[in-house]
Protein backbone atom coordinates (compact mmCIF):
# COMPACT_ATOMS: atom_id res chain seq x y z
CA UNK A 1 0.00 0.00 0.00
CA UNK A 2 1.13 3.71 -0.50
CA UNK A 3 0.68 6.20 1.72
CA UNK A 4 1.13 10.10 2.21
CA UNK A 5 1.65 11.46 5.47
CA UNK A 6 1.30 15.35 6.10
CA UNK A 7 2.72 16.52 9.19
CA UNK A 8 2.60 20.02 10.86
CA UNK A 9 6.74 21.20 11.00
CA UNK A 10 7.38 21.75 14.50
CA UNK A 11 8.88 18.12 17.07
CA UNK A 12 5.87 17.16 18.96
CA UNK A 13 4.03 16.49 15.43
CA UNK A 14 6.81 15.43 13.58
CA UNK A 15 7.88 13.28 15.93
CA UNK A 16 4.97 10.42 16.54
CA UNK A 17 3.85 10.58 12.78
CA UNK A 18 7.20 9.63 11.98
CA UNK A 19 7.42 6.61 13.86
CA UNK A 20 4.64 5.70 12.42
CA UNK A 21 6.15 5.90 8.97
CA UNK A 22 9.25 4.10 10.33
CA UNK A 23 6.68 1.22 11.29
CA UNK A 24 4.88 1.67 8.28
CA UNK A 25 8.04 1.30 5.91
CA UNK A 26 8.92 -2.07 8.71
CA UNK A 27 5.81 -3.70 6.59
CA UNK A 28 7.00 -2.74 3.22
CA UNK A 29 4.77 -0.32 2.57
CA UNK A 30 5.22 2.81 0.25
CA UNK A 31 5.34 5.87 2.47
CA UNK A 32 5.93 9.47 1.66
CA UNK A 33 6.47 12.22 4.46
CA UNK A 34 5.49 15.57 3.48
CA UNK A 35 6.80 18.73 5.60
CA UNK A 36 8.56 21.87 5.80
CA UNK A 37 11.68 22.24 4.01
CA UNK A 38 12.92 22.99 6.94
CA UNK A 39 12.52 19.60 8.49
CA UNK A 40 13.73 17.60 5.10
CA UNK A 41 17.24 18.51 5.53
CA UNK A 42 17.18 16.89 9.62
CA UNK A 43 14.74 13.94 8.14
CA UNK A 44 17.85 13.26 5.80
CA UNK A 45 20.00 13.04 8.71
CA UNK A 46 18.03 9.85 9.99
CA UNK A 47 18.70 7.98 7.18
CA UNK A 48 15.38 6.11 6.93
CA UNK A 49 15.26 3.54 4.25
CA UNK A 50 13.22 4.26 1.69
CA UNK A 51 11.29 6.97 3.25
CA UNK A 52 10.41 9.48 0.50
CA UNK A 53 10.17 13.00 1.40
CA UNK A 54 8.40 16.03 0.17
CA UNK A 55 8.43 19.26 0.77
CA UNK A 56 5.77 21.62 1.05
CA UNK A 57 7.23 25.24 1.71
CA UNK A 58 9.49 27.40 4.26
CA UNK A 59 6.68 27.51 6.82
CA UNK A 60 7.77 27.00 10.45
CA UNK A 61 6.00 27.08 13.31
CA UNK A 62 8.92 26.78 16.09
CA UNK A 63 9.23 28.63 18.93
CA UNK A 64 6.16 30.67 17.70
CA UNK A 65 3.17 29.13 20.18
CA UNK A 66 5.10 29.59 22.96
CA UNK A 67 4.22 32.97 24.52
CA UNK A 68 6.42 34.01 27.08
CA UNK A 69 4.13 34.02 30.27
CA UNK A 70 5.09 35.89 32.80
CA UNK A 71 3.90 36.85 36.57
CA UNK A 72 1.29 39.40 34.76
CA UNK A 73 -1.90 38.60 33.35
CA UNK A 74 -1.75 42.21 31.40
CA UNK A 75 1.83 40.99 29.77
CA UNK A 76 0.92 37.29 28.98
CA UNK A 77 -2.13 38.35 27.04
CA UNK A 78 0.08 41.14 25.21
CA UNK A 79 2.87 38.61 24.12
CA UNK A 80 -0.17 35.97 23.00
CA UNK A 81 -1.67 38.72 20.82
CA UNK A 82 1.36 39.71 19.13
CA UNK A 83 2.04 35.98 18.58
CA UNK A 84 -1.35 35.57 16.94
CA UNK A 85 -1.30 38.73 15.33
CA UNK A 86 2.49 38.26 13.66
CA UNK A 87 3.35 34.97 13.64
CA UNK A 88 0.52 32.34 14.47
CA UNK A 89 -2.35 33.06 11.92
CA UNK A 90 -0.12 33.74 8.68
CA UNK A 91 1.89 30.90 9.31
CA UNK A 92 -0.85 28.49 9.51
CA UNK A 93 -2.74 29.68 6.67
CA UNK A 94 0.23 29.92 4.44
CA UNK A 95 1.50 26.28 5.14
CA UNK A 96 -2.78 25.12 4.61
CA UNK A 97 -2.33 27.23 1.80
CA UNK A 98 0.68 25.62 0.40
CA UNK A 99 -0.71 22.24 1.18
CA UNK A 100 -3.82 22.86 -0.88
CA UNK A 101 -1.92 23.76 -3.87
CA UNK A 102 0.18 20.82 -3.65
CA UNK A 103 -1.99 18.56 -3.35
CA UNK A 104 -4.53 19.79 -6.03
CA UNK A 105 -1.78 18.74 -8.07
CA UNK A 106 -0.27 15.93 -6.85
CA UNK A 107 -2.99 13.70 -6.59
CA UNK A 108 -4.04 14.30 -10.40
CA UNK A 109 -0.93 12.51 -11.23
CA UNK A 110 -0.42 10.51 -8.46
CA UNK A 111 -2.60 7.48 -6.55
CA UNK A 112 -2.60 6.79 -2.96
CA UNK A 113 -4.20 3.95 -1.02
CA UNK A 114 -4.90 7.02 1.98
CA UNK A 115 -3.97 10.37 3.02
CA UNK A 116 -2.72 10.34 6.70
CA UNK A 117 -2.65 13.85 8.19
CA UNK A 118 -2.19 15.47 11.21
CA UNK A 119 -5.43 16.96 12.90
CA UNK A 120 -4.52 20.44 13.03
CA UNK A 121 -4.49 20.03 8.96
CA UNK A 122 -7.56 18.59 8.35
CA UNK A 123 -9.10 21.01 6.63
CA UNK A 124 -6.71 19.94 3.98
CA UNK A 125 -8.10 16.59 3.65
CA UNK A 126 -11.25 18.17 1.52
CA UNK A 127 -8.86 17.89 -1.52
CA UNK A 128 -8.47 14.45 -1.11
CA UNK A 129 -12.41 14.25 -0.47
CA UNK A 130 -12.32 14.93 -4.08
CA UNK A 131 -9.81 12.88 -5.75
CA UNK A 132 -11.22 10.23 -3.70
CA UNK A 133 -8.40 9.27 -1.60
CA UNK A 134 -9.26 7.65 1.67
CA UNK A 135 -8.26 9.81 4.99
CA UNK A 136 -7.09 8.97 8.27
CA UNK A 137 -6.53 11.72 10.53
CA UNK A 138 -3.42 11.16 13.22
CA UNK A 139 -4.00 13.51 16.58
CA UNK A 140 -0.72 12.97 18.21
CA UNK A 141 -1.70 13.37 22.02
CA UNK A 142 -3.96 13.44 24.21
CA UNK A 143 -7.93 13.90 22.47
CA UNK A 144 -9.10 17.19 22.32
CA UNK A 145 -12.03 17.74 22.97
CA UNK A 146 -13.42 18.78 19.12
CA UNK A 147 -12.70 15.15 18.54
CA UNK A 148 -15.31 13.76 20.98
CA UNK A 149 -18.54 13.42 20.41
CA UNK A 150 -20.85 15.93 18.81
CA UNK A 151 -22.67 16.29 21.94
CA UNK A 152 -18.96 17.02 23.82
CA UNK A 153 -18.29 20.13 21.59
CA UNK A 154 -19.33 22.30 24.61
CA UNK A 155 -16.55 20.92 26.70
CA UNK A 156 -13.53 22.47 27.63
CA UNK A 157 -10.92 22.52 25.05
CA UNK A 158 -7.36 21.82 24.56
CA UNK A 159 -6.45 24.68 25.23
CA UNK A 160 -7.96 24.77 28.77
CA UNK A 161 -5.82 24.10 32.30
CA UNK A 162 -8.24 23.55 35.36
CA UNK A 163 -6.88 21.51 38.55
CA UNK A 164 -8.51 21.64 41.88
CA UNK A 165 -5.66 23.08 42.95
CA UNK A 166 -5.99 26.43 41.22
CA UNK A 167 -7.50 28.95 43.37
CA UNK A 168 -10.55 31.16 42.49
CA UNK A 169 -8.87 34.03 40.89
CA UNK A 170 -6.64 31.48 38.53
CA UNK A 171 -9.07 30.21 37.51
CA UNK A 172 -10.83 33.15 36.51
CA UNK A 173 -7.61 34.33 34.34
CA UNK A 174 -7.51 31.07 33.01
CA UNK A 175 -11.20 31.41 31.31
CA UNK A 176 -9.82 34.56 29.64
CA UNK A 177 -7.36 32.75 27.65
CA UNK A 178 -9.63 29.82 27.08
CA UNK A 179 -11.95 32.08 25.84
CA UNK A 180 -9.48 34.60 23.74
CA UNK A 181 -7.57 31.31 22.35
CA UNK A 182 -10.84 29.63 21.53
CA UNK A 183 -13.99 31.47 20.58
CA UNK A 184 -12.67 33.94 18.50
CA UNK A 185 -8.99 33.46 17.47
CA UNK A 186 -10.15 29.93 15.94
CA UNK A 187 -13.20 31.53 14.90
CA UNK A 188 -11.44 34.06 12.46
CA UNK A 189 -9.12 31.27 11.35
CA UNK A 190 -11.93 29.01 10.43
CA UNK A 191 -13.20 32.27 7.73
CA UNK A 192 -9.50 32.22 6.51
CA UNK A 193 -9.30 28.64 6.07
CA UNK A 194 -12.66 28.53 4.38
CA UNK A 195 -11.18 31.30 1.76
CA UNK A 196 -9.01 28.52 1.08
CA UNK A 197 -10.84 25.99 0.78
CA UNK A 198 -12.85 28.29 -2.00
CA UNK A 199 -10.19 28.02 -4.60
CA UNK A 200 -10.95 24.48 -5.29
CA UNK A 201 -14.98 24.87 -5.18
CA UNK A 202 -14.79 23.61 -1.70
CA UNK A 203 -17.70 24.37 0.86
CA UNK A 204 -16.58 25.53 3.69
CA UNK A 205 -15.13 22.94 6.70
CA UNK A 206 -16.89 22.27 10.10
CA UNK A 207 -15.79 19.50 12.51
CA UNK A 208 -18.08 17.08 11.14
CA UNK A 209 -15.78 16.54 8.83
CA UNK A 210 -14.02 14.70 11.43
CA UNK A 211 -17.22 11.76 11.08
CA UNK A 212 -16.54 11.55 7.71
CA UNK A 213 -13.17 10.14 7.52
CA UNK A 214 -12.33 6.59 7.24
CA UNK A 215 -10.91 6.89 10.67
CA UNK A 216 -9.34 8.65 13.52
CA UNK A 217 -6.06 7.65 15.37
CA UNK A 218 -5.21 9.21 18.55
CA UNK A 219 -1.99 8.25 20.32
CA UNK A 220 -3.56 8.72 24.02
CA UNK A 221 -4.92 5.80 25.22
CA UNK A 222 -7.92 4.57 27.89
CA UNK A 223 -7.08 5.55 31.42
CA UNK A 224 -5.30 8.98 30.58
CA UNK A 225 -8.42 10.35 28.46
CA UNK A 226 -10.96 11.49 30.59
CA UNK A 227 -13.55 9.18 29.97
CA UNK A 228 -15.92 10.98 27.76
CA UNK A 229 -17.99 9.26 24.80
CA UNK A 230 -16.11 9.05 21.52
CA UNK A 231 -17.50 8.74 17.82
CA UNK A 232 -16.72 5.55 16.60
CA UNK A 233 -14.13 5.85 14.31
CA UNK A 234 -11.79 7.50 16.65
CA UNK A 235 -9.38 4.33 17.59
CA UNK A 236 -7.32 5.27 21.13
CA UNK A 237 -3.96 3.18 20.17
CA UNK A 238 -1.33 4.69 22.69
CA UNK A 239 2.04 6.55 21.85
CA UNK A 240 4.17 5.05 18.71
CA UNK A 241 7.66 5.62 20.26
CA UNK A 242 10.51 4.93 18.23
CA UNK A 243 12.85 2.88 20.14
CA UNK A 244 15.38 1.90 17.63
CA UNK A 245 16.72 5.41 17.07
CA UNK A 246 20.26 5.35 16.50
CA UNK A 247 20.85 8.53 18.74
CA UNK A 248 22.63 7.42 21.58
CA UNK A 249 23.94 9.40 25.57
CA UNK A 250 27.58 10.95 25.54
CA UNK A 251 30.04 8.92 27.15
CA UNK A 252 30.25 12.10 29.98
CA UNK A 253 26.27 11.97 30.35
CA UNK A 254 26.19 8.13 30.93
CA UNK A 255 29.11 8.42 32.99
CA UNK A 256 27.46 11.17 35.11
CA UNK A 257 24.20 9.32 35.34
CA UNK A 258 25.69 6.06 36.44
CA UNK A 259 27.57 7.88 39.29
CA UNK A 260 27.37 5.45 42.37
CA UNK A 261 26.38 8.47 44.50
CA UNK A 262 22.89 7.36 45.54
CA UNK A 263 20.73 10.74 44.68
CA UNK A 264 17.62 10.51 42.52
CA UNK A 265 17.96 12.30 39.20
CA UNK A 266 14.89 14.99 38.23
CA UNK A 267 15.25 14.77 34.45
CA UNK A 268 14.22 18.81 33.47
CA UNK A 269 13.40 19.93 30.02
CA UNK A 270 11.34 22.26 28.49
CA UNK A 271 11.04 20.74 24.85
CA UNK A 272 13.17 20.93 22.03
CA UNK A 273 11.16 24.46 20.70
CA UNK A 274 10.44 25.88 24.27
CA UNK A 275 11.85 27.94 26.49
CA UNK A 276 11.01 28.71 30.50
CA UNK A 277 9.89 32.39 30.92
CA UNK A 278 13.05 34.73 32.22
CA UNK A 279 11.45 34.77 35.60
CA UNK A 280 11.55 32.02 36.91
CA UNK A 281 15.44 31.01 35.79
CA UNK A 282 16.48 32.32 38.67
CA UNK A 283 13.75 30.49 40.99
CA UNK A 284 14.88 27.07 39.17
CA UNK A 285 18.24 28.13 40.10
CA UNK A 286 17.48 28.09 43.86
CA UNK A 287 14.90 25.76 43.99
CA UNK A 288 18.10 22.92 42.50
CA UNK A 289 20.96 24.45 44.54
CA UNK A 290 18.03 24.06 48.16
CA UNK A 291 18.41 20.45 46.84
CA UNK A 292 22.38 20.32 46.89
CA UNK A 293 22.92 17.41 48.72
CA UNK A 294 19.37 15.29 48.05
CA UNK A 295 19.07 15.35 44.28
CA UNK A 296 20.27 15.56 41.00
CA UNK A 297 19.14 17.80 38.32
CA UNK A 298 19.65 17.41 33.97
CA UNK A 299 19.25 20.61 32.93
CA UNK A 300 18.67 19.94 29.14
CA UNK A 301 17.50 22.61 26.04
CA UNK A 302 18.02 23.49 22.47
CA UNK A 303 16.39 26.44 22.30
CA UNK A 304 18.44 29.19 22.12
CA UNK A 305 16.67 31.91 24.14
CA UNK A 306 16.84 29.71 27.45
CA UNK A 307 20.22 28.93 26.63
CA UNK A 308 21.66 32.63 26.75
CA UNK A 309 19.30 32.81 29.81
CA UNK A 310 20.79 29.89 31.58
CA UNK A 311 24.19 30.47 30.88
CA UNK A 312 23.91 33.72 33.06
CA UNK A 313 23.78 32.31 36.07
CA UNK A 314 26.31 30.06 38.14
CA UNK A 315 24.82 26.85 38.82
CA UNK A 316 25.27 24.47 41.54
CA UNK A 317 26.90 21.44 41.67
CA UNK A 318 24.20 19.18 41.45
CA UNK A 319 23.01 20.13 38.15
CA UNK A 320 24.36 19.30 34.81
CA UNK A 321 23.42 21.38 31.97
CA UNK A 322 23.22 19.95 28.20
CA UNK A 323 22.57 23.07 26.10
CA UNK A 324 23.13 20.72 23.11
CA UNK A 325 19.81 18.76 24.35
CA UNK A 326 20.05 15.02 24.86
CA UNK A 327 18.66 11.70 23.43
CA UNK A 328 15.12 12.19 25.76
CA UNK A 329 14.24 8.64 25.17
CA UNK A 330 17.63 7.54 25.77
CA UNK A 331 17.29 9.94 29.52
CA UNK A 332 14.17 8.33 30.63
CA UNK A 333 14.86 4.43 29.82
CA UNK A 334 18.33 4.31 32.14
CA UNK A 335 10.92 14.54 35.77
CA UNK A 336 9.31 17.67 32.63
CA UNK A 337 7.08 20.51 30.93
CA UNK A 338 4.39 18.98 29.58
CA UNK A 339 4.55 18.22 25.69
CA UNK A 340 3.12 15.82 24.09
CA UNK A 341 6.44 13.48 23.22
CA UNK A 342 7.93 14.13 27.33
CA UNK A 343 4.73 13.01 28.52
CA UNK A 344 4.33 9.69 26.99
CA UNK A 345 7.95 8.89 26.58
CA UNK A 346 7.91 9.56 30.15
CA UNK A 347 4.84 7.18 30.98
CA UNK A 348 6.63 4.71 28.53
CA UNK A 349 9.00 4.37 30.95
CA UNK A 350 7.70 4.48 34.32
CA UNK A 351 8.80 7.91 35.41
CA UNK A 352 6.59 10.53 37.43
CA UNK A 353 6.57 14.23 35.97
CA UNK A 354 6.19 17.17 37.15
CA UNK A 355 4.60 19.39 34.49
CA UNK A 356 5.20 23.38 33.88
CA UNK A 357 2.86 24.01 31.10
CA UNK A 358 4.42 26.74 28.58
CA UNK A 359 1.42 27.20 26.00
CA UNK A 360 -0.87 24.93 22.94
CA UNK A 361 -1.78 21.36 24.08
CA UNK A 362 0.60 21.44 27.41
CA UNK A 363 -2.01 22.87 29.83
CA UNK A 364 -4.59 20.13 29.26
CA UNK A 365 -1.75 17.36 29.26
CA UNK A 366 -0.46 18.60 32.97
CA UNK A 367 -4.32 18.08 33.94
CA UNK A 368 -3.96 14.70 32.69
CA UNK A 369 -0.75 13.82 34.40
CA UNK A 370 -2.69 14.85 37.40
CA UNK A 371 -5.74 13.13 36.67
CA UNK A 372 -4.21 9.68 36.60
CA UNK A 373 -2.06 11.00 39.41
CA UNK A 374 1.40 10.26 38.06
CA UNK A 375 2.94 13.34 38.45
CA UNK A 376 1.63 17.23 39.37
CA UNK A 377 2.13 20.74 37.81
CA UNK A 378 2.62 24.39 38.48
CA UNK A 379 2.32 27.29 36.12
CA UNK A 380 4.38 29.41 35.86
CA UNK A 381 2.18 33.08 37.00
CA UNK A 382 1.57 31.28 39.90
CA UNK A 383 2.08 33.33 43.36
CA UNK A 384 5.22 32.05 45.48
CA UNK A 385 6.24 29.93 42.39
CA UNK A 386 9.97 29.27 43.71
CA UNK A 387 8.92 27.84 47.35
CA UNK A 388 5.04 25.44 45.73
CA UNK A 389 7.82 24.03 43.01
CA UNK A 390 10.52 23.19 45.61
CA UNK A 391 7.36 21.25 47.78
CA UNK A 392 6.36 19.39 44.54
CA UNK A 393 9.59 18.15 43.79
CA UNK A 394 10.01 16.59 47.76
CA UNK A 395 5.97 15.28 46.62
CA UNK A 396 6.86 13.40 43.68
CA UNK A 397 10.35 12.01 45.19
CA UNK A 398 8.83 11.34 48.43
CA UNK A 399 5.29 9.65 47.28
CA UNK A 400 5.58 6.40 46.34
CA UNK A 401 2.03 6.34 44.53
CA UNK A 402 3.49 9.24 41.42
CA UNK A 403 6.14 6.22 40.63
CA UNK A 404 3.77 3.09 41.26
CA UNK A 405 1.24 4.84 39.21
CA UNK A 406 2.93 5.96 36.37
CA UNK A 407 5.12 2.34 36.05
CA UNK A 408 1.80 1.04 35.76
CA UNK A 409 0.90 3.57 33.20
CA UNK A 410 3.97 2.85 31.79
CA UNK A 411 3.06 -1.29 31.68
CA UNK A 412 -0.30 -0.41 30.37
CA UNK A 413 1.65 1.25 27.56
CA UNK A 414 3.82 -1.35 26.59
CA UNK A 415 1.14 -3.72 26.75
CA UNK A 416 -0.59 -1.95 24.10
CA UNK A 417 1.84 -2.67 21.54
CA UNK A 418 0.59 0.82 20.06
CA UNK A 419 3.00 1.34 16.73
CA UNK A 420 1.72 -2.32 15.53
CA UNK A 421 -1.85 -1.68 16.80
CA UNK A 422 -1.87 2.03 14.49
CA UNK A 423 -0.14 0.08 11.49
CA UNK A 424 -3.01 -2.96 11.91
CA UNK A 425 -5.68 0.09 11.96
CA UNK A 426 -4.18 1.47 9.02
CA UNK A 427 -4.18 -1.51 6.99
CA UNK A 428 -7.91 -2.55 8.00
CA UNK A 429 -8.88 0.50 6.79
CA UNK A 430 -7.51 0.49 3.57
CA UNK A 431 -9.21 -2.89 3.01
CA UNK A 432 -12.51 -1.37 4.40
CA UNK A 433 -12.80 -4.11 7.52
CA UNK A 434 -12.41 -1.25 9.78
CA UNK A 435 -16.40 -0.77 9.07
CA UNK A 436 -16.87 -3.46 12.21
CA UNK A 437 -14.81 -1.65 14.64
CA UNK A 438 -17.59 0.91 14.33
CA UNK A 439 -21.21 0.20 16.01
CA UNK A 440 -23.72 2.27 15.44
CA UNK A 441 -23.40 5.90 18.21
CA UNK A 442 -25.24 6.06 21.14
CA UNK A 443 -26.15 10.06 21.49
CA UNK A 444 -25.26 10.20 25.52
CA UNK A 445 -26.08 13.19 27.44
CA UNK A 446 -23.09 14.72 28.42
CA UNK A 447 -24.06 18.36 29.25
CA UNK A 448 -23.73 18.11 32.51
CA UNK A 449 -20.06 18.55 32.27
CA UNK A 450 -19.87 21.85 31.51
CA UNK A 451 -16.41 22.95 33.39
CA UNK A 452 -17.53 26.76 32.43
CA UNK A 453 -19.43 26.97 35.59
CA UNK A 454 -17.70 24.94 37.77
CA UNK A 455 -14.59 27.61 39.11
CA UNK A 456 -13.61 26.76 42.34
CA UNK A 457 -15.79 24.00 44.44
CA UNK A 458 -12.70 24.54 47.09
CA UNK A 459 -14.28 27.92 47.60
CA UNK A 460 -17.27 26.46 49.01
CA UNK A 461 -15.89 24.78 51.48
CA UNK A 462 -14.32 28.30 53.25
CA UNK A 463 -15.77 28.31 56.47
CA UNK A 464 -15.80 32.49 55.92
CA UNK A 465 -18.31 33.82 53.51
CA UNK A 466 -19.16 29.99 52.26
CA UNK A 467 -22.63 31.61 51.18
CA UNK A 468 -21.42 35.01 50.06
CA UNK A 469 -19.10 33.00 48.04
CA UNK A 470 -21.49 30.50 46.68
CA UNK A 471 -24.20 33.24 45.65
CA UNK A 472 -21.50 35.22 43.81
CA UNK A 473 -20.49 32.32 41.72
CA UNK A 474 -24.12 30.87 40.30
CA UNK A 475 -25.71 34.49 40.05
CA UNK A 476 -22.45 37.70 39.10
CA UNK A 477 -20.22 35.49 37.46
CA UNK A 478 -22.80 32.28 36.03
CA UNK A 479 -25.28 35.47 34.13
CA UNK A 480 -21.51 37.23 33.12
CA UNK A 481 -20.38 34.18 31.40
CA UNK A 482 -23.25 33.38 29.34
CA UNK A 483 -23.18 36.86 28.17
CA UNK A 484 -19.66 37.24 27.07
CA UNK A 485 -20.85 33.67 25.30
CA UNK A 486 -23.49 35.70 23.55
CA UNK A 487 -20.97 38.61 22.96
CA UNK A 488 -17.88 36.64 21.79
CA UNK A 489 -19.94 33.95 19.30
CA UNK A 490 -22.00 37.29 18.02
CA UNK A 491 -18.96 39.29 17.18
CA UNK A 492 -17.24 36.79 15.46
CA UNK A 493 -20.30 35.80 13.35
CA UNK A 494 -20.56 39.48 12.48
CA UNK A 495 -16.85 39.73 11.67
CA UNK A 496 -17.58 39.58 7.91
CA UNK A 497 -19.01 42.82 8.13
CA UNK A 498 -15.91 44.40 9.99
CA UNK A 499 -13.53 43.36 7.11
CA UNK A 500 -10.85 40.65 5.99
CA UNK A 501 -8.89 39.47 8.67
CA UNK A 502 -5.28 39.59 6.50
CA UNK A 503 -5.56 42.75 6.39
CA UNK A 504 -3.85 43.25 9.57
CA UNK A 505 -3.27 46.42 9.48
CA UNK A 506 -6.61 48.14 9.46
CA UNK A 507 -8.77 45.77 11.25
CA UNK A 508 -6.51 44.67 14.10
CA UNK A 509 -8.07 47.36 16.31
CA UNK A 510 -11.41 46.69 15.83
CA UNK A 511 -10.32 42.73 16.28
CA UNK A 512 -8.84 43.84 19.64
CA UNK A 513 -11.72 46.44 20.04
CA UNK A 514 -14.94 43.52 19.78
CA UNK A 515 -12.40 40.96 21.97
CA UNK A 516 -12.21 43.70 25.09
CA UNK A 517 -15.79 43.96 24.86
CA UNK A 518 -16.62 40.36 24.84
CA UNK A 519 -14.60 39.24 27.92
CA UNK A 520 -15.40 42.59 29.58
CA UNK A 521 -17.15 40.72 32.20
CA UNK A 522 -14.01 39.33 33.96
CA UNK A 523 -13.61 42.97 34.99
CA UNK A 524 -16.52 43.87 36.39
CA UNK A 525 -16.45 39.88 38.16
CA UNK A 526 -13.52 40.50 39.18
CA UNK A 527 -14.40 43.93 40.91
CA UNK A 528 -17.00 42.54 42.39
CA UNK A 529 -15.05 39.91 44.39
CA UNK A 530 -12.45 42.40 45.15
CA UNK A 531 -15.07 44.48 47.30
CA UNK A 532 -16.71 41.48 48.52
CA UNK A 533 -14.00 39.17 49.58
CA UNK A 534 -10.93 41.85 49.26
CA UNK A 535 -9.43 39.74 46.07
CA UNK A 536 -6.51 41.48 44.55
CA UNK A 537 -6.29 42.45 41.16
CA UNK A 538 -3.58 43.65 38.76
CA UNK A 539 -5.47 46.46 37.36
CA UNK A 540 -8.60 48.62 37.74
CA UNK A 541 -8.90 49.31 33.47
CA UNK A 542 -7.40 45.56 32.90
CA UNK A 543 -8.36 45.38 29.28
CA UNK A 544 -8.18 49.12 28.37
CA UNK A 545 -4.52 48.89 29.16
CA UNK A 546 -4.23 45.46 27.05
CA UNK A 547 -6.25 47.02 24.23
CA UNK A 548 -3.92 50.78 24.18
CA UNK A 549 -0.67 48.26 24.28
CA UNK A 550 -2.17 45.79 21.34
CA UNK A 551 -2.81 48.95 19.49
CA UNK A 552 0.76 49.65 19.84
CA UNK A 553 2.21 46.59 18.35
CA UNK A 554 4.53 46.79 15.24
CA UNK A 555 3.17 44.62 12.48
CA UNK A 556 5.76 42.50 10.98
CA UNK A 557 5.43 42.02 6.85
Amino acid sequence: MKFLLISVPTPGHVNPLLSLAIELLEKNHTVEFMVSEIYIEKLKEKNIKNLILTSNGNVGFDQTFFSKMTNSTQESLFQLMFTVKNFALPRILSYLDAIVDILSLKFKVEKYDSLIVDFILAPVTSVADIFNVPVIIYNPGVTPYGLYDPDAFSFPSWSYYLTPEMDFYSRLKNFVFKSFTEVIIFNLLNYKINDIQKKVGLNKTTRLEFFRKKLVISTSLPGLDFPLPRFPKMQLTGPCLNLKSNLRLSHELTAWLDDPVELPVVYVSFGSIGASPKHITPMLNSVFQSFQKQVRFLFATLALSQVQEVEKYKWSTNVRLEMNGVPQLNVLEHKSHCGGNSMFESMHFGKPILCIPLGADQYTLANRVIYVEVGSAILTSEYDFENKLENLIKLILKNAKYKKNAEDLGEWIRIQNSCSMQVNLIEASGKNLTKFLFPKQIQPNTQFFNFDLQFDVNALKAKKNSLKVKECIMSDLSSEIVKHNSNAVNFVNNFKEIGEFSDYEDNFSKFTSGFSESVKFLDDSLNNLKEKFEVTIESENFYKEISERIEKIPIEK
